[in-house]
Order: structure tokens, then C-alpha cells, then sequence
């Protein structure tokens, strides 16, 4: 085992080298972006506690936290000693006995519950490597403001569950670590003792969620956490232990040799979020701290480059005992440190980069604001906190800076509509003003239960129906535009169109990582009340979810099922990111065309035979006519509101006895047992359609300010939605009254009874900056104009549920000819509506 276990060591040793890992000597010299915090790290291992001892009592008025660094120096000496010389316990037995005291400070919070002031501050204050950066100044007038608390000694913390938990940062035990390439080539996974990263709150998740979509067209994806196994890890690493007991054989150098893979992947994720970011954001750098038995040593590590390749170094800074004073009181103040750093310094700057990646600003344009967030992090209970000071900066409350998400504004498009009149005949709409609105059938092994029960009403047995799992399997083996992707890439799509999250669209969550069977469809219309819609409709099923509907389809007999022959291989989440950024790429302009034509396309697997330009397409547009998708998820999401209906049917005593019954004690049991039975019924029916998760409907109303969209010169857009737009458009500019306008005349679409409507409705809808009134003119004038053009565009309008449409019915989509001239009935209407304007007339 010795020989294996010198073997492995070796084979690291020579793998770390490959990898431009190196391990510098105590006297080599700093680089000089950390130069700074290594000096720092030096002269607190220079601390004797003596001396500290002394100022104690004069400082401690001001600055309460050194009696307690002292009796927590005290405390660690004590048990350093006791486990050394008494108990002499292995690895596991000296980090669960010293390990959570040596890092208290990442472990609790800053502020005190009672006052909200600081209950400690490190002995030297970490800083910035460019001291002429605006932040550098922001810092250090913030901790100039800073305040220390000054409750009574009586009313302070005096235990981790008075002060609270850490809101920033979180830790792993044992967690494995991928390091990608180089993972192969090491003989057995890397488990760290211990690592600390920053805590992923849900404002940082949403922020890594948008950084997520928006480098997914790259062809290096950003990573956030090596710990791709874990639920909802820490981000971006920045601290390691790892331990020995003092018996073991292996040295300092051993451990180092042992943690060089997770320490170059941590410096790696730094450095690839540094590299995106283009700027001269901090520097990579991680802490690794080790110990062998009660002596500690704390590494600086850091990358540099050499004939501009990058080298990851781990420097020794410090060494000491915990059975001495001074050794134990040099690593708390250490340990302080690095949590300064990593809460002012390092936080900050990870933040401010993804930041910067999101909005696209320079590192140092971002805006700073508070994480919001901070108190909703889940396990943490602030009822008892009274409210902070009045003088108290608010930065302190929160124990924290972020860079705000800058969610996207919405321009005042209602101004264009100030002033102008509410008439019966007719509407004004900007054209800027769209609702995004995504309808969807989520279908996965936890829900189809419940959907297949709620779908046919709860019978006595509570039995799935059979008939709708048939449905289902013969919809997904007939479809050519089937699409297979994962649970998170559905996901990421929704919050793409309409900004909701879902519970298993995090990066980390193990639900996201289950594909689907997926058939997407885009509608764009125009609504009852002339709003515009931009509509996906989705029906999902998740490949374990299709074996349950396909057991479920053949049970009663009669149906045999197959394997799905039309399944495509693994869509790239990349490629239906592209593809819905080319719809929500349009302009105003090309949404307002694409409602007039009622577009209906489908998302699909690309077919594109010989032609060239589209043979890097995975995903293509193909225009639709008809489809029973959206009336399928509609019938099927609205059982969701379905109910328990069995109910007990009581008989009175009289029958009871007619029919033979013994007796009033009789009549009471057998009342009880029915009573029993329908509770035993209802309690099952509730258990069985507990998940009603699978109908998924979110919506938004936002404002698209382009006029200059995404245009045709996408081979996508070009091939898959020109044939929508058959029409030659009016060119809305080139009369300076209309300019800006379009006139739409709709029909009320009612498939119940002929296409016909008593008067017609039409919309004047305005875009960009609007029309150029006179000052003597009106908006009447301008519709006056669209009438003497004797042209018009010609729409539906779709209820809240659009029609499917049918094969051989009247052409409800994709319409053709959009715009053309105006029967003589529509301009009688129209005429009426103009007189209406000026004259407030309104004639039958």
C-alpha cells in the first residue's frame, strides 16, 4: 500500500508539472498583485500573543471582538494540546475537534443581531490591488462609516445561534471536484477536505442564469463551480483545507502534492471569468490551507504566465503550531483576514464580472447595488432582529455589496398614446407594446400520475386513463418536429420569453439534467382587445415519463406500443437558445407584420437538403396551417383545477331498517364504515394528484423599442418565416402623414358560426417616436390619409385560446395578402370612425 500510495504521488507530481503547476519556496518572490496581502499574511504571523494580551483591555472598549479572539486563543490552545498529547486521534478525529473553531468567521455573520454594528473587524483590512480604482475609494469609505458594536457585555453574542449564519459564503466536505481534461488522467477523483466558495443566494442564481444564456452562443461555456454532483454548491471556490493526522507519513509536501488539481481548477474558473471579461478585474487567486496534526500552514495561490503560458503557483506564507499561543492566535487572525478579503475584495469583484458579462459594460462601468436577497436565503430567521440604527449604513445591514441585475426598463410606450381620444369605432395601440406568453405541457415521472387521473375524473379506483396515455404516445410517434433536450434547456427557453423561474431550472439541480421529448410551436397574433401576442406553445415528456404513459396506454389491451422511431439525437441547448433568440431578435415593426399575418411556425429539426447556407442549422422554422398541439395542452393543463367528487351517499334509518338493517348501533356502524371509505378515498385521490406541476403558463407584458430588428439575413429567419410574409409591406415612411403608422382592420374570429361580424374594428397602431402632427392638424387627418391610399392591412383576431385551425377550412394562419385595398363596406366604416374623431359623431 506504502508503494501505491508513493506511486500515485509520483504520477501527480509529474501531472502537475504538465499542467504548469508549480510549488514555490518560502523565500521566492511575490507577484506583485498579491504582493500587498502576502505582506499582510507575514506580519500577522508575526503577532505574538503576549503582546496582543496587553492591549486587550485598552482596546476592547472600542473594539470588543479582541477579548474574545483572546478566549478563543485560550479555548484552541487548550484543545490543540489535549488532542496532541492525550488523545493523539487520527485525520477525521483532529478536524472534527479543531477544524469548525480554526474557521468560526465563515461559518457566522458580521453584525450584531441586536444593533446591526460590526461584532469584529480583521486586525489588518484587506485591499485592492489597483489603489486608483473608484472602487479602492468606495471601500475605504465604507469602512471609515463602518461602526463597531457597543451593546453592553451582557446583551452581546455569546454563541454562533445569537450572532446567525453566514449569508455569503458556504462550504463542502469530501465533495468531489471535476477537473474536466485533466480528470482522466489522475488516478483517482480529488476529494478536498474541506473547500469554501460563495454562497449561490437566488439574486446571484438569476445572475448566472442570464450570464448562462447569454455566453451559451460562444463555443467556450462559462463555468461557475467544479462541484457538478452537488446540490446547489458554492461558486467559485476560493478557500481549501486539506488535513493529515501527525502520525501519517505524509509531509506538507504530500498534501500539497495532493490538493495541486483542485487548487488549479479553482484558479482556472477564476481565470476564464477574468479572460471573458476582458478588463483588469482582481487577479485569480485561492487560499489553501493545511495541516498535519496541530501544525497549520497557510499557501498563497496564484497564476502568472511564462512564454505566455499560465503557471499556477502554491506559495507557502506562513507556518505554526496550535499548541502555542502564539501559533493559534497567528492563524485566527488569518483566517480573519482571508474572510475580509473574500467578503470586501474578492465577492465583489466575481460579482462585478458577471455582471459585466450580462449587461456587456467594461468591469469598470457596472453599477453597484444591494443584494435584496440577502435576507430571504432559505434557513435563516430574522423575526427577532429589531430594524438597524437610523444612522447605520445600509450596506452594513446586508454585510455585503453586489452589482444590481438591471432588470430591462420599461420606456413609457404609453406616452405615444397621451391625448389621444377613446372612440367606440375604433383603437390606438403602440406597436412597441408586446405580451410574451408561453403555454406549456410539462409531462415528467413525478406528475404523470396525477395527470393521467385528473384527466378522466377520479373513479372508485383512481385508475390513469389509458385512452389520453394512448393520445399522448400517438401524437409523440406521428411528429416530425420533435425535439429532445434536457429539463434545464425547457426551462432556461421559459425564462427566456417570459422571465419565470422555475424550481428545476437551476444550473445545479439533478431534475435538470433528464431529457425530454419536446414539440414546440410560436405563434404571433393580434388579440381580442388589439394586443399584440407573442405566444410558445410547448408539449413536453421526459423519457421516463413516456415509458410510464406507454405501460399505462397498453394496459387495458388492444394497443401495442413501440419505440420511437422519429426521435432526433440530443438537440445542443445552444442551438434552441439560437433559435429563440431569432424570434425575440425582431424589431417592433417585424413583430406588428408577423401579428397582421397571424404567423404560426414550427421549431423543428432541420431538414434543409443541399442548400449550403443552412446545413450548419440544426433547428429551422417551418410555417404551419394547422396543429392540435395548442388544443391539446390546453385541454390537458385545465384538469389541473379538477377536484375529488366522489361523495358519500347517506340513507336514513327508516330504509336502513325496511332493508333489513339490525338496529340503530347497526345503522351507526355501517354509516361510519361509509364514512371511512370516502375519507380513505379522498385521502388517496389527494396523494395520487399531489404533482399538478405539468401545466406550466406564464406570461409578460414588455416593450420593444428596435426599429432595426433581426431582419432576413438570417438564413433561419429567411427560409422559415418569408413565406409569412408574402405581402410587399407598405413602406411606412414614405408619406410624411402616415409616416409611423400602420391601419389594421380585423375580423372577430369565431369558428362556431361564419367569419362575419356586423362592423369592422380597425387599429391605428403607432411606432417608434409616432407620427409628425401639425400643429393645426389632428389624428384624424392621418386615418384620412390611409383612406385615400384605399389600402389597408387585413387581420383576425384570436381568441385567448387561438384556434388550431383545419385541413380543409379557411386559412386562419400564416395569412397571405395582408395588405391590400378595402372593400366598400370597410371604408363606409371607416368614414365612420373619422367622423367620430372630429365631430364626436356616431352614426349607427
Amino acid at each position: 500500500m506504502a508503494d501505491e500510495k508513493e506511486d500515485e504521488l509520483r504520477m501527480l507530481r509529474r501531472l502537475a508539472k504538465s499542467y504548469g503547476i508549480h510549488f514555490k519556496q518560502p523565500a521566492d518572490k511575490w507577484p506583485e498583485a498579491h504582493g500587498k496581502r502576502f505582506r499582510d499574511i507575514q506580519e500577522l504571523g508575526y503577532k505574538k500573543f503576549s503582546t496582543y494580551s496587553e492591549s486587550v483591555t485598552v482596546r476592547s472598549v472600542q473594539e470588543p471582538w479582541t477579548r474574545q479572539i483572546k478566549s478563543r486563543t485560550q479555548w484552541l490552545v487548550s484543545r490543540a494540546c489535549d488532542l496532541a498529547f492525550n488523545v493523539q486521534p487520527k485525520e477525521n478525529g483532529w478536524r472534527l475537534g479543531i477544524e469548525n473553531d480554526v474557521m468560526h468567521r465563515f461559518l457566522v455573520e458580521v453584525a450584531c443581531p441586536k444593533c446591526r454594528a460590526r461584532i469584529w473587524r480583521s486586525e489588518i483590512e484587506a485591499t485592492n490591488y489597483k489603489t486608483d480604482s473608484k472602487w479602492v475609494q468606495a471601500l475605504e469609505e465604507r469602512r471609515k462609516n463602518r461602526k463597531s458594536c457597543q451593546c453592553p457585555i451582557e446583551t452581546r453574542p455569546q454563541d454562533y445561534y445569537e450572532i446567525g449564519t453566514s449569508l455569503l459564503f458556504d462550504d463542502r466536505v469530501e465533495e468531489i471536484v471535476m477537473l474536466d481534461s485533466a480528470l482522466k488522467d489522475l488516478p483517482k477523483k480529488k476529494t478536498p477536505d474541506r473547500t469554501f466558495g460563495l454562497k449561490p443566494t437566488e439574486k446571484v442564481n438569476e445572475l448566472l442564469e442570464r450570464v448562462a444564456v447569454r455566453t451559451s452562443t460562444t463555443t467556450e461555456i462559462l463555468e461557475f463551480t467544479p462541484f457538478k454532483l452537488a446540490t446547489n454548491p458554492p461558486i467559485f471556490p476560493f478557500l481549501i483545507l486539506e488535513a493529515k493526522s501527525d502520525s501519517s507519513r505524509n509531509g506538507f509536501q504530500d498534501i500539497q502534492t495532493q490538493t495541486a488539481f483542485p487548487v488549479w481548477k479553482f484558479l482556472t474558473l477564476q481565470r476564464q471569468l477574468q479572460l471573458k471579461t476582458e478588463c483588469a478585474s482582481e487577479e485569480p487567486l485561492v487560499w489553501f490551507l493545511g495541516n498535519r496534526g496541530s501544525e497549520w500552514k497557510v499557501y498563497g495561490c496564484y497564476v502568472d504566465e511564462t512564454d505566455a503560458r499560465p503557471r499556477y503557483n502554491i506559495h507557502p506564507l506562513w507556518g505554526g503550531d496550535l499548541t502555542t499561543h502564539d501559533g493559534a492566535l497567528q492563524l485566527i487572525l488569518i483566517v480573519d483576514y482571508i474572510l475580509d478579503w473574500a467578503r470586501d475584495i474578492y465577492r465583489p469583484s466575481i460579482m462585478r464580472g458577471l455582471k459585466s458579462l450580462v449587461t456587456g459594460k467594461g468591469y469598470d462601468e457596472v453599477s453597484l447595488d444591494l443584494e435584496s436577497d440577502i435576507y430571504s436565503v432559505k434557513d435563516r430567521v430574522f423575526d427577532w432582529i429589531p430594524p438597524e440604527a437610523a444612522d447605520f449604513e445600509f450596506e452594513e445591514h446586508l454585510g455585503t455589496v453586489i452589482e444590481d441585475l438591471e432588470p430591462e426598463t420599461d420606456i413609457g410606450q404609453n406616452d405615444l398614446l397621451d391625448g389621444l381620444p377613446k372612440t367606440k369605432l375604433g383603437s390606438f395601440r403602440s406597436a412597441s407594446q408586446v405580451n410574451y406568453r408561453f403555454n406549456g405541457l410539462n409531462i415528467t415521472e413525478e406528475n404523470v400520475e396525477s395527470l393521467l387521473i385528473l384527466i378522466q375524473g377520479p373513479d372508485d379506483e383512481l385508475s390513469m386513463s389509458s385512452m389520453h396515455a394512448q393520445n399522448l404516445d400517438i401524437k409523440l410517434q406521428s411528429c416530425n418536429e420533435l425535439i429532445v433536450t434536457t429539463q434545464h434547456t425547457l426551462d432556461e427557453i421559459e425564462s427566456m420569453w417570459t422571465g419565470e423561474k422555475r424550481k428545476t431550472d437551476s444550473t445545479f439541480s439533478a431534475a435538470s439534467d433528464v431529457e425530454l421529448y419536446v414539440i414546440l410551436e410560436y405563434r404571433c397574433f393580434i388579440g381580442p382587445s388589439w394586443d399584440v401576442v407573442r405566444e410558445l406553445t410547448c408539449l413536453a415528456v421526459s423519457k421516463p415519463a413516456f415509458v410510464i404513459l406507454q405501460d399505462c396506454a397498453s394496459s387495458k389491451g388492444g394497443y401495442r406500443t413501440r419505440e420511437l422511431s422519429n426521435a432526433p439525437s440530443t438537440c445542443p441547448s445552444t442551438s434552441l437558445y439560437e433559435a429563440i433568440e431569432c424570434l425575440m431578435s425582431d424589431s417592433a415593426l417585424q413583430i406588428l407584420q408577423a401579428s397582421v399575418t397571424s404567423t404560426f411556425l414550427s421549431i423543428r429539426p432541420s431538414h434543409v437538403g443541399k442548400e449550403k447556407e443552412l446545413q450548419s442549422l440544426i433547428l429551422e422554422f417551418r410555417g404551419l396551417y394547422h396543429s392540435d398541439i395548442s388544443q391539446m395542452v390546453e385541454e390537458y393543463s385545465k384538469c389541473v383545477r379538477n377536484r375529488a367528487s366522489k361523495r358519500m351517499q347517506p340513507i336514513s334509518l327508516p330504509q336502513y331498517l325496511k332493508s333489513g338493517g339490525q338496529g340503530r348501533k347497526g345503522y351507526e356502524a355501517i354509516m361510519r364504515q361509509k364514512k371511512a371509505e370516502v375519507e380513505a378515498w379522498s385521502s388517496k385521490y389527494r396523494r395520487r394528484t399531489a404533482n399538478r406541476t405539468f401545466a406550466r403558463r406564464s406570461a409578460r407584458l414588455t416593450y420593444v423599442t428596435e426599429m432595426d430588428g433581426h431582419g432576413f439575413s438570417c438564413s433561419r429567419c429567411s427560409r422559415g418565416r418569408l413565406d409569412g410574409f408574402a405581402a410587399q409591406w407598405q413602406p411606412i415612411s414614405t408619406k410624411p402623414l402616415t409616416k409611423n403608422t400602420m391601419l389594421v382592420q380585423a375580423v372577430s374570429l369565431d369558428t362556431a358560426v361564419e367569419i362575419r361580424q356586423e362592423r369592422n374594428d380597425f387599429c391605428l397602431f403607432l411606432l417608434g417616436m409616432g407620427p409628425e402632427i401639425r400643429d393645426d392638424g389632428s389624428i384624424a387627418e392621418i386615418i384620412e390619409e390611409h383612406l385615400k391610399s384605399n389600402k389597408m392591412y387585413h387581420t383576425l383576431h384570436h381568441g385567448l385560446s387561438p384556434s388550431e385551425g383545419r385541413p380543409n377550412g379557411p386559412a386562419l394562419w400564416n395569412l397571405s395578402r395582408p395588405y391590400r385595398r378595402g372593400a366598400e363596406r370597410e371604408k363606409r366604416d371607416l368614414k365612420a370612425w373619422i367622423a367620430e374623431l372630429k365631430y364626436g359623431n356616431n352614426p349607427k
